[in-house]
């Protein structure tokens, strides 16, 4: 059965908006907030209570905590001030001692310096960092010492990720296309994933990685469509799936990769599962269900019917 949700309590934690959240995968009820009053706030989630507030100086503009070895520290992606290069910090969750101020964004003409997102790996070894230089950085955990650096061109990085397998890396910003690389060989994308472009950008691309499949990986933009890609495959897109008639902001993929859920500007939620097939993000059999009624069915190729419409949840 599913728990019942219930208000625990509220204490305000922050003076100004909260920006960004995260939770702790493996400490129960453990949680941070970071706020535009330049604050981080470490939580007790499980009684709604202040553990411990950090003055920063700036706003953090992204939150993760560590996995692994490194699961005792939360990342923090920052804004910049005027004039000064971006940082990523790296923050003791026991001590609330800086362990590392990484140098993640450049600054210059018509450049902002502020770092916009960051992600951890499962390992526990490497953090990535986007930027609004349109940089993508993967620092080693440990020392903090540069792995890798790439240049996308885009205006901002506002989403990076690492595949389950920690081989590919994602970058998607404010255009219709997110760079996928290879970490063996980072000089250069392995894939460049378009999307129509539309008029006028809104959300850009949002990306989420299969969290079994290695090489699957589901992107939304402002074309209203998801669409999903192999990126092990010399022509990546496996499919797409209509369903919204606004630029979609947000994806979310069940852990048993059996549901795909994207959430659009139109304010609907639209639920893709293939409940017919071994697994939803492999395709080699089966149909693809769009929405809860079932009512929608895509082909391997993924050409729908004439007269199919949309369904959501």
């Amino acid at each position: 059965e599913v728990p019942a949700w219930a208000y625990v309590c509220e204490e305000p934690g922050h003076t100004d908006h909260v920006l960004c959240l995260c939770t702790h995968a493996r400490v129960e009820g453990l949680a941070a907030s970071g706020g535009k009053d330049n604050a981080l706030v470490l939580w007790d989630a499980e009684r709604g209570k202040v553990r411990h507030r950090i003055e920063l100086g700036r706003n953090p503009l992204d939150l993760a905590f560590g996995h692994g070895p490194c699961d005792g520290s939360l990342l923090a992606a920052m804004d910049s001030l005027p004039g000064e290069e971006g940082q990523a910090l790296v923050i003791d969750v026991e001590t609330h001692q800086l362990r590392l101020a990484l140098s993640a964004s450049t600054v210059g003409p018509g450049c902002a310096g502020h770092v916009s997102c960051l992600h951890a790996s499962l390992s526990g070894g490497t953090l990535l960092t986007g930027a609004a230089d349109g940089s993508v950085r993967q620092y080693c955990a440990r020392d903090g010492s540069l792995v890798l650096q790439y240049n996308s061109g885009m205006r901002d990085v506002n989403l990076t990720s690492l595949s389950c397998d920690g081989r590919y890396i994602q970058a998607s910003g404010d255009r219709d296309e997110a760079h996928v690389l290879d970490t063996r060989r980072p000089d250069r994308p392995l894939h460049v994933l378009r999307h129509e472009p539309v008029a006028q950008h809104v959300n850009g691309v949002t990306a989420q990685w299969a969290h079994s499949a290695g090489t699957v990986i589901v992107t939304g933009s402002d074309d209203c469509v998801v669409r999903l890609w192999d990126v092990s495959l010399a022509q990546p897109m496996l499919t797409s799936l209509p369903g919204h008639s606004a630029p979609i902001s947000c994806l979310a993929i069940a852990p048993d990769d059996d549901l795909v859920v994207s959430g659009g500007d139109e304010g609907k939620v639209v639920a893709y599962s293939r409940h017919s097939a071994p697994s939803v993000l492999h395709m080699q059999s089966g149909r693809w269900t769009l929405g809860r009624d079932q009512d929608n069915f895509l082909s391997q190729r993924g050409v729908l019917p004439a007269a199919a419409g949309a369904g959501h949840g």
